[in-house]
């Protein structure tokens, strides 16, 4: 994937780069293979799951991980430019809830 990444954007220049039509298809292909694994959202804290609504259930992971717990995997999802991305846990959204 990220090999796809870099040939993806290697085209792309300027405005064009930070378009809508700029997103890789491998990343979406990641995003759907994280939310099917439940590995999407990890920064949910465990105290705020039970004020997600039902009908976005469907978005919290397998089990709420502590912060030490989500601080290892973001250590790991570092490494690559994908990896936070994929799992749905780059900014704005893990900021936003650290501050929550």
């Amino acid at each position: 994937a990220e090999a796809e990444l870099e040939e993806f954007l290697h085209h792309r220049h300027g405005a064009d780069r930070w378009s809508q039509n700029a997103i890789p298809p491998c990343l979406l292909r990641l995003q759907r293979r994280a939310q099917e694994l439940k590995l999407w959202n990890l920064f949910i804290p465990p105290r705020l799951v039970s004020h997600v609504p039902n009908e976005a259930r469907y978005l919290l992971p397998t089990e709420a991980l502590s912060y030490r717990e989500y601080g290892i995997l973001a250590e790991s999802m570092g490494k690559s430019e994908l990896g936070a991305m994929s799992c749905n846990c780059s900014a704005p959204d893990t900021g936003n809830m650290e501050v929550l």
